[in-house]
Parts: structure tokens; C-alpha cells; sequence
């Protein structure tokens, strides 16, 4: 949801990637889902539960700390909620196929 690169944006992203390789988070769905939400939800436990891979990402040691470090750079650079989502839903695709899905295609065909 960013429009330019700064400082510390590199850490950002690094940290969020490795918090999802940690807890087995699907990429392609975390992503999306961050989308989905507001920022406050990203800090409750009960929303969070309502979207499986932020859920799983979620239970980072560091989430909360990540959370905290996203919502100030999206601050830095004035992104207002709806642009912030309307950004990520723009690039992050609703829809990937997966290599067995396809597979199985394939043989039906």
C-alpha cells in the first residue's frame, strides 16, 4: 500500500517475509488478505482469526512489533486507509493457480 521507497522499507518487508516463511503463511493469500483488512485488525486476535493466513502470520513473536512498524511508515507517507487497500488489491492477485490444481487438470484432460 506504499507509493514510494524509503529507508527501512527494505527491514519492513524482510521481516514480514521471513515472520511468513516461520510460520508456513501462504504468500500469495497473506498478502491479499492484508488488504482485506483494516490496520486496527491487524492487532486483534479475533479478526485476525477470520482470515486463515493472517491468522497463521499472526502468531509471529514479532507480529505486533511489525504491525507497529507498518502503521508508522504508512503514516510517514499519509496513506489513507481506503488508498492503502485499493493499492494492495490492485497488485496482490485473488486468484493463483497452484501447481497440483493444475496438474490434475492436465490428467482430466
Amino acid at each position: 500500500g506504499l507509493e514510494e521507497i524509503q529507508d527501512g522499507d527494505d527491514a519492513l518487508v524482510k521481516d514480514l517475509l521471513e515472520m511468513m516463511q516461520i510460520t508456513t503463511s501462504d504468500f500469495t493469500c497473506t498478502f491479499r488478505q492484508l488488504a482485506e483488512v483494516d490496520i486496527a485488525q491487524l492487532q486483534d486476535p479475533e479478526k485476525m482469526e477470520l482470515k486463515w493466513s493472517l491468522a497463521k502470520v499472526g502468531k509471529a513473536k514479532d507480529w505486533l512489533k511489525w504491525v507497529h512498524k507498518y502503521t508508522d511508515r504508512l503514516q510517514k507517507e499519509n496513506v489513507k486507509e481506503d488508498t492503502r487497500r485499493q493499492r494492495m488489491l490492485r497488485v496482490n492477485p485473488l486468484y493463483v493457480p497452484r501447481n497440483w490444481i493444475l496438474q490434475e487438470a492436465i490428467a482430466d484432460a
